[in-house]
């Protein structure tokens, strides 16, 4: 249930706040109405089983990706925070943490983080830190498929998680622009 609620208000806030000097924000409304009508179907990929949502949403990034143009700096940002993503994965599975703290919320703090650190344009930021987080659970779900777990890709709670931390990152992007501005001109 908490997906949905944290999908329509994702949804409710691109579409009042949302970024309109971007045309990425058409195309984010789109994915957020399919990812809500979509999230139980399952596609089965050998040995893996993702979401349809999960699915697009990679392939969608990664085409994003290739068009964007990404440097050199982006390239080693991009798998520094996806070995990042899964091995807080591991350490999160072997370590009593969870226990007093919630292992998501651990997990996209460090890397919301570290995106804001790296990155300074906010299309870069949300494509570092999507790609990353599709390409880490990919990676993880491989590495537990060995001492064979069955990870879902894309379970509702991974895009609620993803969904909290983009709308994060928009935030702090804008709060950073509005402070910067009030400097300017106040």
């Amino acid at each position: 249930m908490a997906y949905y609620w944290v999908s329509w208000l994702s949804l409710i806030y691109i579409i009042f706040f949302g970024l309109e000097q971007h045309k990425i924000n058409q195309v984010i409304k789109i994915i957020l109405l399919l990812n809500i009508i979509l999230i139980h179907f399952q596609i089965e990929f050998g040995y893996f089983v993702g979401t349809l949502p999960y699915t697009y949403s990679f392939f969608l990034v990664w085409i994003f990706i290739f068009k964007y143009r990404f440097t050199i700096k982006h390239w080693i940002s991009l798998i520094c925070i996806v070995l990042a993503y899964t091995g807080l994965r591991y350490i999160l599975i072997t370590s009593p943490i969870w226990l007093f703290l919630n292992a998501y919320l651990l997990i996209h703090l460090a890397l919301i983080l570290m995106v804001i650190f790296i990155e300074r344009n906010l299309l870069t930021k949300l494509l570092l830190y999507s790609t990353s987080l599709l390409t880490g659970e990919i990676l993880f779900a491989y590495h537990v498929r060995i001492i064979d777990w069955n990870v879902i890709l894309g379970e509702p709670m991974f895009f609620v998680g993803l969904y909290i931390s983009t709308l994060t990152i928009i935030i702090h992007h804008q709060l950073i622009n509005h402070y910067k501005m009030s400097k300017i001109f106040g």
